[in-house]
């Protein structure tokens, strides 16, 4: 079990730095993918709903305290802890192409983290943010993801089955 939370934290750890040095070089109009997202939904898809709370529960605590936002401290953890858990509950349901599930809930993640975490910024009254913003932001966060969900769920995917362990808990 160690070796697996060294592993994820090593999954989370290059997710982050992606996050902080090469995703601000690729922005467009200050929306660019979200590698963190991708893990925690990629983890969700692997694992079910349990995984993708807890992981995106520290994924989330940690762009909160990097200072990867403007957002109160929180506000990313309870984001990611939303969309983890939603994309784990639903991914029972996904049926078909796997790639086309992975796509239909990153869509999904992506709008309920970027929605969660900005309307929690609206209520909380938090500068510069806008209804408009939050609508840009969450779209296309969602569409700038949809070409990197091919590659990093079916990696982060078989690094969490690699290091599953015989004793990894259900959900």
């Amino acid at each position: 079990m160690s070796a697996r939370l060294g592993v994820l934290s090593l999954v989370l750890a290059v997710a982050l730095l992606l996050r902080t040095v090469l995703v601000p070089a690729i922005e467009i109009a200050g929306v660019g993918p979200d590698p963190v997202l991708l893990t925690v939904l990629a983890l969700g898809l692997a694992d079910g709903a349990g995984t993708g709370l807890r992981y995106g529960f520290a994924a989330g605590l940690a762009v909160d305290l990097l200072g990867g936002s403007a957002l109160p401290v929180g506000t990313w953890s309870l984001a990611l802890c939303l969309a983890g858990y939603g994309v784990g509950a639903m991914r029972v349901y996904l049926t078909g192409s796997a790639l086309l599930g992975a796509i239909v809930a990153g869509t999904a993640a992506a709008l309920v983290a970027i929605g969660s975490a900005g309307a929690l910024a609206l209520l909380l009254d938090v500068g510069g943010v806008t209804p408009a913003g939050l609508l840009r932001a969450a779209v296309g966060t969602a569409l700038y993801d949809l070409p990197f969900i091919p590659v990093v769920v079916p990696l982060v995917a078989a690094v969490s089955r690699r290091w599953s362990g015989p004793a990894a808990l259900p959900g």
